[in-house]
């Protein structure tokens, strides 16, 4: 098991995700950060390799007329002990590396599965590493809002490759929505009273920061990211499929 990063400040999302497993007692799982920019890099990367960003999100690097995307990214965690989350320990091979390495341990009978919970720059890198492992993927992908996809919509020619060359299990909105799959603030509420401890308050302040700026569900905050990776360790739950052909841009 490992754990891969990308989009928005990688390394930043890496040392948060080290965090995680550190404090859930499994510091062994390894941690690469992958493809995307920082705050401090010029638009034009950003633009280059999300050319369909839609500016609702904000931007990393925002004009005094834009919205910032998510500013307090990592604010909680750096409050707890600056000094534990600048020193995680991420790994020196970056994620596509990983991938494309990794994979070549498996087999199109033996599948790695990959659950994808943001853009597949990752794994498109990966592939141009080495092509031959497509047939070795299985990727769970939360793929955005459907079906305008944000998270395969922002980069056509970084998604298309990849859903049109390894096997993807899509969890879409539609899903989600239809069997009340989200907590809501109240609900939250509930476990803040129980969250006792100093990375367990952190993680309270995290949702905390991201609820205050998500217009889109202002009553509710869906839990897409968990179920897609609840259905990757129980494909057994899935009990029906469809397919779908997409197009891009998803209109």
């Amino acid at each position: 098991m490992a754990i891969t990063t990308t989009h928005i400040e990688p390394r930043e999302k890496a040392q948060i995700a080290k965090l995680v497993v550190t404090y859930a007692g499994f510091s062994e799982i390894p941690v690469y950060a992958g493809i995307g920019t920082t705050r401090n890099d010029p638009r034009e990367l950003f633009l280059q390799q999300n050319p369909l960003w839609p500016p609702f999100f904000g931007y990393p690097d925002s004009l005094p007329e834009e919205s910032p995307w998510f500013p307090q990214q990592a604010v909680p965690y750096r409050q707890m002990n600056h000094s534990i989350f600048d020193e995680m320990n991420i790994e020196e091979e970056s994620a596509p590396e990983y991938l494309a390495r990794i994979a070549k341990n498996y087999s199109p009978q033996h599948k790695l599965v990959i659950v994808s919970l943001g853009p597949l720059h990752n794994i498109s890198a990966a592939l141009k590493i080495n092509p031959s492992i497509s047939s070795n993927l299985k990727i769970y992908s939360m793929g955005g809002i459907y079906p305008k996809g944000y998270n395969w919509l922002v980069s056509p020619e970084v998604t298309a490759p990849v859903l049109g060359s390894t096997e993807v299990i899509s969890i879409v909105s539609q899903f989600v929505d239809a069997h009340d799959f989200y907590i809501t603030p109240e609900e939250f509420l509930e476990i803040e009273k129980s969250a006792q401890s100093e990375f367990g308050l952190a993680v309270i302040q995290d949702w905390k920061n991201w609820y205050n700026i998500d217009k889109r569900n202002l009553n509710k905050t869906h839990l897409s990211d968990p179920v897609t990776l609840y259905l990757a360790l129980h494909p057994e739950e899935i009990t029906h499929m469809s397919s779908k052909l997409l197009t891009f841009p998803c209109h």
